[in-house]
């Protein structure tokens, strides 16, 4: 029954995408992030991803209603960067492997670009936002953590297989960049039980956080806590209700967690930390002696020639693996050369998100954007840090907050008012108003 109604709703978006292309970003989003399909039973084989994609592009192509792509700093940088890692796959190494990663990077980076000339305005910005909150945090983070209370926090909490949130480890940065963003919609409304459900969906967020059992998890989580405390307006209250809560939490916590956390000081003891160090060894060394890396997919290397470059070998796991960072698994694909250019995108998303943050503190009418920005950033960082342990470096999330950040710094310079612009003119860049938030 699930699967009938995922695929009515799903052909029921069609024609609303075609009609509406905006709606198409929207739904491409969501599938996209959350995958709905891969719960499906009788329908696993049906290509719902691919509905949207097709409907979604279709729109596009018909839509009168785009705008420009916004060319931010960090936008600029990604198109260096698929250009550049585009222009270096015919010299992979294992081409098959390389090219399928090439399409799916593909679809990945232009649906972004295709995103960023449909979302404008207030209420679709909002939308969007609103979908990737729902999809990750509500999905997996609201639902991860009523089942890490249902299950006493024995069983670890994971992502639907295959997809980028696969793993634990995964699943707990997807969560961690999503979890700000609780925080902005809780400031974005005035609600009081839509406040309270964004009270609790961060909280539950956080606790799915803690029971993915993923050390590198752990690390972003307390990286994130901490930007999140500095963000709050009410700190003393906020530590108030904290120390009771953890002192009962930590009386609750099974032991498992406690004998996980203790392999983060005693690593070289700890094969899954000595397998993380070997591949990022294996990374650099490729990178050292091909400055362009291996292409799309270190991990397909075959075993003997992965050997080969490892600064060390172990009986427990000598056999090719994956490059366990964003950081390396760059350096490992598109040398040292590809990583300059992906930090570049980083670097350059963060400083569009706070200059976003600068305006709308000059603004109360963008006030709004700057929730939405500091909540961007924060869950950028839990990326950066929690990243450092899993390749994700092409996960749809991060390059989704690329163009959020640019759909961001686009709202907040249409919304500077000029010195002699009429009372109808400042009434239209509300964002809570009617005329802020008509559809075209």
């Amino acid at each position: 029954m699930r699967d009938y109604a995922l695929l009515l709703f799903v052909l029921g978006l069609v024609p609303l995408i075609l009609y509406r292309a905006w709606i198409g970003a929207l739904a491409w989003t969501w599938i996209g992030l959350m995958n709905p399909h891969l719960y499906t039973w009788t329908l696993s084989d049906f290509p719902f991803a691919q509905v949207i994609g097709i409907a979604f592009l279709a729109g596009w192509l018909l839509a009168r209603d785009r705008k420009l792509i916004p060319l931010t700093p960090g936008i600029v940088f990604l198109c260096f960067l698929y250009v550049f890692v585009t222009l270096k796959s015919p010299f992979s190494w294992n081409l098959d492997v390389a090219w399928d990663k090439w399409k799916t990077y593909t679809k990945i980076v232009i649906a972004a670009l295709m995103i960023g000339t449909l979302i404008y305005s207030p209420r679709r910005v909002r939308w969007l936002l609103w979908v990737v909150l729902v999809s990750i945090g509500v999905a997996y983070g609201v639902k991860g953590g009523v089942f890490s209370i249902a299950s006493g926090g024995q069983l670890p909490v994971q992502g639907p297989e295959p997809s980028f949130i696969g793993g634990n480890t995964a699943l707990g940065v997807a969560l961690l960049m999503v979890a700000p963003l609780f925080v902005a919609f809780w400031r974005d409304t005035s609600n009081r039980w839509l406040k309270l459900g964004a009270v609790a969906g961060l909280g539950l967020t956080l606790l799915a956080v803690l029971f993915t059992y993923s050390r590198g998890a752990w690390l972003g989580l307390i990286a994130v806590s901490f930007l999140l405390f500095l963000q709050s307006k009410r700190k003393v209250l906020v530590l108030a209700l904290l120390v009771p809560l953890a002192s009962v939490g930590v009386a609750l916590i099974p032991d498992r967690v406690f004998q996980r956390a203790d392999t983060i000081a005693e690593y070289t003891e700890d094969l899954s930390a000595m397998q993380r160090i070997q591949g990022w060894g294996v990374a650099v060394n490729v990178a050292l002696k091909h400055p362009l890396g291996s292409g799309f997919e270190l991990d397909a290397t075959p075993v003997d020639v992965w050997m080969t470059y490892a600064n060390f070998q172990h009986p427990a796991f000598n056999r090719a693996n994956a490059a366990h960072s964003i950081y390396f698994q760059m350096i490992g694909d598109h040398g040292f050369g590809g990583l300059a250019l992906y930090l570049m995108v980083v670097a350059g998303t963060f400083w569009t998100l706070a200059r976003v943050r600068l305006a709308a503190r000059r603004d109360a009418q963008r006030e709004w954007l700057g929730h939405y920005a500091t909540a961007l950033m924060i869950g950028l960082v839990g990326y950066c840090v929690s990243g450092a342990f899993v390749s994700l470096a092409y996960f749809d999330l991060f390059y989704t907050f690329v163009i959020l950040a640019g759909i961001l710094a686009r709202e907040a310079e249409a919304s500077v008012i000029p010195q002699d612009t009429d009372a109808v003119t400042h009434r239209s860049f509300e964002p809570r108003s009617e005329a802020a938030n008509t559809v075209t």
